[in-house]
C-alpha cells in the first residue's frame, strides 16, 4: 500500500522596524513557495518505510535585519533542502523508528567579526555560505502498560560549513 503526498507552501513575509527616537522606519519583504512531497509504503499493518523531500525557508528576523547594532539590512533569508527516508513500525509493546537525513542549508546567517582601517573591531550579521546537516535518529519505546510507556532514543549529526565566508576568506 503506497501513500504519495505533495504540498506547496507560499511564504510571505514582512517585517518592519519603527526607530522611536529617530522617527526612521525600515521594512522589508521575503516570499517564496516551498515544496514538499512524501511516500509511505506499508511493508505490511505494523511497519512502514517512508521517503520525504521538503524545501523550507527561513528570513532574518528584525535584530539581525534592522535593530541590533550589528544589524545588516542586505541579509538573505536562508534557504534549506531536506531528504529524509526512515523505517518505522511495532513488534507486539515494542514501538521502534529510525530515519536518516540530509539537508543542505544556503545563505546560512552567522555573526562575522570585522575589523576597520583603524583596527576597531566589530560584528555584523552575514550570510555566510552553505551547511550541510546529516544525520541518523533512532527511538525505541515500549508500552509497559495503559499508563507506563519506557523509551530509548539515539541521535548522530554531522554538521559541517561546506563554504564559509569571514571578510572575504574561506574558511570552510
Amino acid at each position: 500500500d503506497l501513500t504519495l503526498t505533495l504540498g506547496v507552501r507560499a511564504e510571505e513575509v514582512a517585517l518592519e522596524s519603527l526607530d522611536r527616537l529617530t522617527g526612521v522606519a525600515l521594512s522589508k519583504e521575503f516570499s517564496k513557495a516551498v515544496p514538499t512531497l512524501g511516500a509511505v509504503y506499508a511493508l505490511d499493518d505494523a511497519h512502514q518505510v517512508w521517503l520525504q523531500y521538503a524545501e523550507g525557508f527561513l528570513t532574518p528576523d528584525l535584530d539581525e535585519l534592522f535593530v541590533d547594532r550589528n544589524a545588516n539590512p542586505d541579509l538573505l533569508p536562508e534557504e534549506a533542502a531536506n531528504l529524509e527516508a526512515g523505517l518505522r513500525g511495532a513488534l507486539g509493546m515494542l514501538r521502534y523508528e529510525a530515519s536518516l537525513y540530509f539537508t543542505d542549508i544556503t545563505n546560512y546567517i552567522v555573526t562575522e567579526e570585522i575589523v576597520d582601517n583603524a583596527g576597531r573591531e566589530s560584528l555584523s550579521f552575514t550570510n555566510a555560505g552553505r551547511v550541510t546537516v546529516r544525520g541518523l535518529e533512532t527511538v525505541l519505546e515500549y508500552q509497559a502498560s495503559d499508563r507506563v510507556s519506557l523509551g530509548l532514543s539515539y541521535t548522530y549529526a554531522r554538521n559541517v560549513f561546506e563554504r564559509f565566508f569571514e571578510r572575504g576568506i574561506d574558511l570552510s
